[in-house]
């Protein structure tokens, strides 16, 4: 598996798909990628709560200025929501804040027909949302409420995977759901108590999928292979939705690093790929990502150069 950094480059670049533990903050979980290559540059492109589990998206070294790339990938969480307490987190973390009696099971099936396509939520007050230039969890821990404001988001499919229930009445279920970005899943199951008369939290919760990229191809922080699990930043951004990747010659590759206008007609790309589309493309020189640039009228108009002046060739 090929990485994010050749030889001859002077720092690594690339991406790890780590899966988070529980009971560890994102930031904490980056630090074992960081002791794992070496450096201290290393971000995300999406947090999970300490409480919840599976993919973060880590960028490494240059990577880090492609995190724009990843903003908006639809999301893919499995949750199990507990029935009859909800907390002023909205998960298994808080204080219970309202009690109510288990509901009724036949309730359930219309109830999530609620919270498919788009839908308003509002957000935990133990959130990241910013309230007047607050983060709401901030304004929450010092013991006030923050105004946090509903929010659009879209449910592309919400289906039940695993219902523990006593005397017709619902304990906890287990959901699948495939969301836009920005779709808080704790707001999911409290309203989701709320909508069947009861009252709910959730109290797992994991992330299994970003855009295309499954939590499947993650590690754990503890078993950290740079070797293996820092894969190039080109080939994964050739996975998201309207990138190619294309190869450029030598004397190509030092445009590009100065940040020279070239032509589509300048690029070999990976595939099939229609040279006029104004997609993005990561052009790539012996194996090591250049820049991200769009096609623009046959043209490349540049993003991102990621290796300037005379770094390669």
């Amino acid at each position: 598996m090929p990485t994010g950094s050749p030889p001859g480059s002077r720092a690594p670049t690339g991406v790890v798909f780590l899966d988070k533990a529980r009971g560890i903050s994102s930031f904490a979980a980056l630090g074992a990628v960081k002791r794992a290559v070496g450096t201290k540059k290393v971000g995300h492109t999406g947090t999970l709560d300490p409480f919840a589990t599976g993919l973060l998206v880590a960028l490494v070294g240059r990577a880090t200025r492609c995190a724009r790339y990843f903003n908006g990938l639809s999301k893919e969480y499995v949750t199990v929501v507990r029935f009859g307490t909800e907390t002023d987190s909205d998960d298994a973390t808080g204080t219970v804040v309202r009690r109510g009696e288990l509901p009724r099971e036949h309730l359930l099936a219309t109830a999530i027909e609620a919270f498919q396509g788009s839908i308003e939520q509002l957000p935990p007050a133990y959130s990241a949302v910013h309230v007047d230039g607050r983060r709401a969890h901030q304004i929450a821990r010092a013991g006030e409420t923050p105004a946090v404001q509903p929010r659009t988001v879209r449910v592309d499919s919400l289906e039940v995977q695993d219902l523990v229930q006593s005397g017709g009445r619902v304990e906890s279920v287990s959901l699948a759901i495939s969301c836009s970005a920005g779709t808080y899943i704790r707001s999911i199951a409290r309203d989701l108590g709320r909508r069947m008369g009861s009252a709910a939290h959730a109290e797992s919760l994991r992330r299994t999928a970003i855009g295309p990229f499954p939590v499947d191809l993650a590690v754990s922080g503890a078993t950290i292979d740079p070797s293996q699990d820092l894969r190039g930043l080109a080939p994964v951004l050739g996975r998201l939705p309207g990138f190619a990747v294309a190869r450029v010659s030598a004397a190509r590759a030092r445009d590009v690093t100065h940040g020279r206008p070239i032509s589509a007609d300048d690029l070999d790309f990976d595939g099939d790929h229609d040279r006029e589309a104004p997609h993005r493309v990561a052009l790539v020189r012996d194996e090591e990502i250049l820049a991200v640039a769009r096609i623009v009228e046959a043209r490349v108009r540049y993003e991102a150069v990621l290796v300037a002046g005379d770094a390669h060739g």
